[in-house]
């Protein structure tokens, strides 16, 4: 046991994670095993609950508890009490650095530094003969990284603080692999330069609602790229002019207590909406995402994926069914 108690905790959480991703690439394995993600936390914010939770020891069995499970923490708020940096959810990161395929020697770039703790797993996978270098647009998340780095003994990650997207300062260098943890509107052409010819990117590639993974390998033209989604991720938005796109404003429509809804099943599991709202956003561009309302004595918003046609033709994507409601009395979007 550890002075504070939490070794039993920390192994059943790495099993736990570990027996949930199949087929997952041994070094990484091994990788998460090593690296404990508690030395790349100071304080944090479990989702839903405003207290700060401060993770230095002797460690709270409550922050023990949040550190070791499989979910994002909140490290750093904005203004408005937003999450402006975080500590992304482990079997996400696990499935990213998968996909990356990191070997020995490489030399790795990342966007969106945030605790460190990525970049550590990173420096565990490239050992000694390859090197990281990590980006974070917020300098004094930058340097906490930094701090955290050098506490856990690592040594071949340079940590930078500046626009990842485009500053060629920030992105000097050639890489063999380049990984995004930040939600990017694009896909800059800088990043198309800095990777080497048969170099791969793993990326968070905003459409609609969400962001679905993208394994990314270069094309023969400039700033062209070719490859796959992986998996299901949201992510908070990057920061700069290059990788942030601001969200279109957002549009509310009224649905009348005697407003007829025609309500058709779709089978479709809560934590499979991405797709859906994923598919409209690539298949039907004309539509506009909407949030909903139904009025009557407890007026609802509803949950999903609301979306309009040019004609006020309402849909709603929510929890497993599709309401629509058509033709020219329907409520017109505001």
């Amino acid at each position: 046991m550890t002075e504070d108690g939490t070794a039993e905790v920390r192994a059943s959480f790495v099993r736990d994670v570990l027996d949930s991703i199949p087929g997952l690439d041994p070094r990484i394995a091994e990788a998460f095993r090593s690296v404990d993600r508690a030395t790349y936390l100071e304080r944090f914010q479990v989702q839903g609950k405003p207290d700060w939770i401060d993770a230095s020891k002797p460690r709270s069995a409550e922050a023990a508890a949040a550190i070791y499970s499989d979910q994002a923490l909140a490290t750093q708020t904005d203004d408005n009490g937003m999450p402006s940096s975080s500590s992304t959810t482990p079997t996400l990161m696990l499935l990213m650095l998968h996909a990356l395929s990191v070997a020995p020697g490489d030399r790795v770039l990342e966007i969106g530094t945030a605790t460190g703790y990525n970049a550590a797993l990173l420096a565990h996978l490239v050992t000694d003969t390859g090197s990281v270098v990590t980006i974070d647009s917020k300098p004094e998340v930058a340097a906490r990284a930094a701090a955290a780095l050098e506490t856990g003994g690592i040594t071949n990650v340079q940590v930078r603080a500046g626009d990842g997207g485009a500053d060629p300062e920030m992105l000097r260098g050639v890489f063999d692999r380049l990984i995004a943890t930040v939600g990017c509107a694009t896909v800059p052409s800088q990043w198309w330069y800095c990777l080497t010819e048969d170099g791969v990117a793993v990326v968070p590639l905003r459409h609609g609602e969400s962001h679905p993974l993208c394994r990314l390998r270069k094309g023969t033209e400039p700033g062209h790229w070719y490859g796959t989604f992986t998996a299901a991720a949201n992510f908070m938005l990057a920061d700069g002019d290059t990788l942030h796109r601001p969200r279109g404003a957002e549009h509310r429509v009224q649905l009348a207590e005697e407003q007829h809804l025609l309500d058709t099943g779709l089978g479709c599991h809560p934590s499979q909406a991405w797709a859906v709202d994923f598919f409209l956003a690539l298949h039907a561009p004309h539509l506009e995402r909407i949030a909903v309302n139904t009025a009557g004595q407890t007026p609802q918003m509803h949950a999903g994926c609301g979306i309009a046609d040019k004609l006020g033709n309402i849909a709603l994507v929510s929890w497993g069914r599709l309401m629509a409601t058509t033709g020219p009395d329907s409520p017109a979007v505001r």
